[in-house]
């Protein structure tokens, strides 16, 4: 039996890679079930609230950050985060995201429009899009 990996080193640690570049390599619990990491779980949270204030309050983009103690470029950045790909943001959600990726590559992704190719680039699964559902707002 052969298995074709790629062993790679980034801060300090080791990385075993598949030859499509994706990470062999998840956090698990005791079940054997994948965990998220909290920062990029906290990273999405926050983005998707500065989203939701935005379009909430009608007031501009620098009084929201101000609101939160961000600064204008750090809510800019934020706020596209709130624009990853469904099949990003569900793989970070599912702890199935690469172990190496961290904020700054959320932030990093962010810019690139097209969803497979930040899902390629993360190496996060791409997946068929699921049929999307309004939210309701509480009564």
């Amino acid at each position: 039996m052969t298995l074709e990996v790629q062993i790679k080193k980034l801060d300090g640690k080791r990385l075993l890679l598949s030859p499509d570049g994706c990470d062999l390599l998840l956090s698990v619990d005791a079940s054997r079930e994948p965990v998220p990491k909290p920062e990029l779980v906290a990273a999405i949270g926050q983005a998707f609230m500065l989203h939701r204030h935005l379009l909430e309050s009608g007031i501009t983009v620098q009084a929201v950050g101000a609101a939160f103690g961000y600064t204008l470029t750090h809510a800019c950045r934020m706020l596209a985060v709130a624009q990853l790909g469904q099949p990003v943001i569900q793989a970070v959600l599912a702890g199935t995201i690469s172990s190496h990726t961290t904020v700054l590559e959320l932030l990093r992704v962010a810019a690139i429009p097209d969803w497979a190719r930040q899902a390629k680039h993360l190496g996060a699964p791409m997946r068929a899009p699921v049929a999307s559902t309004r939210l309701r707002q509480p009564t």
